[in-house]
């Protein structure tokens, strides 16, 4: 099951050409219960259409607008727990993700995403580095499960790269009880070759490694996400050595990744990165709490979502269980909530939450009860 990623969040806010359809909605495996969402996804798709009438648009840009999406319930996944659908006129996109949806119909100017930004958000989100002689698979996770990213014209088979398994039965590595100057593990190979052959396979295998480290940072969006290592553990040790990333986990996943299926592969890596998420997460809420009678926090909605426009927002907390409707006018530097639900109003939280993420903030997206102060948003500001 694919993740929604940052890159196709930035997609989505960047075809916001209003107006914009988001459905959300439950997806149940049992037979009768997925028929009966599939009953409430047609109806969706007619209120749908009902509210585009009603913000000016003919019967055949309706349609025209619609169509793709009236397929998409039959390539339902019997892993998902939800489907959210978002289409305007640059186009549609269809995700089944592993969270519980509320169904929900917004047709506004912006794309209602805020219940799936916990895939997103700063204390859910890792990638896996799954290495072996055989093979190197990249995997982006969240708490709820993984997909794997293509390594496109990577060195991926150690093998293929510089014929390791002819050399691996005459090669020993294993590594230093101690790391070198820069904190790293030292690499030591012992074979039968001679010094000279020794240090010609331990630069191979360390060019090997930085070039396929240097290749998966460019494909790592999120460079302040945990990245867990698994392998053997000589092979983990060298790809360390090797690499310059700065988002390693110290403790990685030890044996041969082939011999693992891909729920036991997850389980493992999120039970090593569960604390350091949760200690970020922590890190942020002490962040706000040292800065909120500061001008560098705030509260308010209104001041939340212009600065998360701006790109000043650098953490957000969000309530997941709230919403305020209202009215953005970006151009005339205008916020304006509403006691009730306008037609064509946005969830002014949701706003708030994609233009931070959209800059590069962080985003903690949390029930009230866990907000760190008593308002469904808080926000500290970069400047």
């Amino acid at each position: 099951m694919a993740l929604l990623s940052r890159a196709e969040l930035r997609e989505l806010i960047d075809c916001q050409e209003g107006p914009c359809v988001s459905i959300l909605l439950p997806s149940h495996t049992r037979d009768l219960e997925a028929h009966r969402d599939g009953v409430r996804y047609k109806n969706l798709l007619k209120k749908a259409a009902g509210r585009l009438r009603e913000e000016g648009l003919k019967a055949r840009e309706c349609e025209a607008l619609l169509a793709p999406l009236h397929d998409i319930w039959s390539s339902r996944s019997a892993e998902a727990h939800g489907l959210a659908v978002f289409a305007s006129s640059r186009g549609h996109r269809a995700y089944w993700v592993p969270l519980e949806l509320e169904e929900v119909l917004v047709v506004s100017d912006a794309f209602h995403l805020k219940p799936l930004l916990p895939l997103l958000t700063g204390d859910g989100r890792f990638y896996i580095l799954a290495i072996s002689q055989k093979n190197a698979r990249l995997f982006q996770a969240s708490k709820f499960t993984m997909s794997e990213i293509e390594l496109k014209d990577l060195p991926a088979s150690l093998a293929e790269s510089f014929r390791f398994d002819v050399f691996e039965k005459s090669l020993q590595h294993h590594t230093s009880s101690g790391p070198d100057a820069s904190g790293r593990p030292n690499a030591i190979f012992h074979g039968h070759g001679g010094a000279g052959h020794d240090h010609l396979l331990e630069r191979k295998l360390h060019e090997h490694l930085h070039q396929l480290d240097t290749g998966i940072q460019k494909l790592i969006e999120d460079h302040h996400a945990p990245l867990v290592l698994a392998g053997v553990r000589s092979l983990c040790a060298t790809y360390r050595h090797a690499s310059r990333a700065h988002h390693l986990m110290p403790e990685g996943i030890d044996g041969n990744p082939e011999q693992l299926d891909a729920r036991t592969l997850h389980a493992r890596a999120l039970a090593l990165v569960a604390p350091e998420l949760s200690a970020r997460r922590e890190k942020a809420a002490a962040t706000w709490a040292d800065l909120s009678r500061s001008e560098r926090a705030s509260t308010r909605l209104e001041t939340v979502v212009m600065a998360a426009y701006q790109g000043r927002v650098e953490i957000l907390f969000a309530a997941v269980d709230r919403e305020v409707w209202g009215r953005f006018l970006p151009a005339y530097e205008t916020v304006a909530p509403h006691e009730k639900r306008d037609a064509g109003d946005n969830d002014l939280l949701n706003l708030a939450a994609l233009y931070t993420l959209y800059h590069g903030g962080s985003v903690y997206v949390v029930p009230t009860a866990e907000m760190p102060a008593v308002s469904p948003c808080a926000a500290v500001f970069r400047f």
